[in-house]
């Protein structure tokens, strides 16, 4: 696949082209997609996009559109964007996750600095599962510190979903988390636990969580990562490691590979993904951008996921 892009107005507005086309032994399918992207004002902008897919798997015809529309504004000490987005349940490539099709969102976020070390950060959504008829409430606020060389923290998540059978699901979280990095930033140690309160842990995608991870920096062009996750919820418990590496091998360049395992009541599951872009500014008004991804299953124990769409 690949995309194409020109920026007129004086660099303000940029206008893009993209396709990516999949094949596999189940079938194949195609993207089409188009992006403008421009500067309303010093501080603010406006990215809109719009696609298209059309694919064959498994016997199936499927088409489907998406549609994202964002305005970003930074002022000073204020950071904050406001979005819609909207996946129709045909829309998607067959490696594409199943939580993002079928589903309307929208929503708002805002960070605001109080020191040039602490800021406070506000997100909350609305989204709804254009298949099933359900609703999702998200609310969340975060206290944060960073500083050269470590970073902390804390907050409280409030999610809700409704059912159309009218069950509700709920969960209320206290979040905490932080990041190390060596005095060489080589390598930096992270980690985040988000522990579910008053026994209010029903929603399926915020259980108590658990994960930690490390990133080191081999060389200025190639760096190596692990994550370890476990979560805790009503419905299940899960736990996922992953490791991998990624590279910038030459300029305009990125090569990433990953191999991960997730382990549920359901079974255990590892799979590989690997993924090649490159970038080339043609001149000053046009760029090209191409990337090949491949994700490889090397062990299913026929699990099921939650959301189906």
């Amino acid at each position: 696949g690949g995309r194409v892009a020109a920026k007129f107005s004086d660099q303000k507005v940029e206008v893009g082209a993209s396709y990516v086309h999949e094949e596999k032994g189940a079938g194949e399918g195609d993207l089409y997609g188009a992006d403008v992207t421009a500067k309303l004002t010093p501080q603010t902008t406006l990215h809109a996009e719009a696609a298209r897919t059309e694919t064959s798997y498994y016997g199936t015809e499927e088409n489907g559109n998406a549609y994202l529309a964002e305005v970003t504004h930074e002022s000073g000490k204020i950071t904050g964007n406001a979005y819609y987005r909207e996946q129709q349940t045909g829309f998607g490539l067959d490696q594409q996750t199943g939580s993002g099709t079928g589903t309307l969102k929208y929503g708002a976020r805002s960070d605001y600095k109080l020191t040039p070390q602490l800021e406070v950060a506000g997100d909350a959504y609305h989204q709804d599962n254009l298949a099933t008829g359900a609703e999702r409430d998200v609310a969340e606020l975060q206290g944060r510190y960073a500083s050269e060389r470590f970073g902390l923290h804390t907050g409280l998540r409030e999610a809700r979903d409704r059912f159309e059978t009218g069950e509700e699901q709920r969960s209320s979280q206290w979040l905490l988390g932080g990041n190390w990095v060596t005095s060489d930033h080589k390598l930096n140690l992270r980690g985040d636990y988000e522990q579910s309160l008053a026994e209010k842990d029903e929603n399926s995608d915020c259980p108590t969580l658990l994960r930690w991870g490390a990133d080191y920096q081999l060389t200025d062009k190639v760096g190596v990562f692990v994550e370890q996750e476990f979560s805790w919820g009503a419905e299940q418990n899960t736990d996922g490691t992953r490791a991998g590496f990624n590279a910038t091998p030459w300029q305009g360049a990125d090569l990433r590979s990953s191999v991960e395992q997730q382990t549920s009541e359901n079974g255990q599951r590892v799979f590989a993904l690997f993924g090649l872009g490159q970038s080339w500014q043609v001149n000053e008004r046009w760029s090209v951008d191409a990337s090949i991804d491949r994700s490889h299953t090397i062990k299913d124990a026929g699990s099921r996921d939650f959301n189906t769409n």
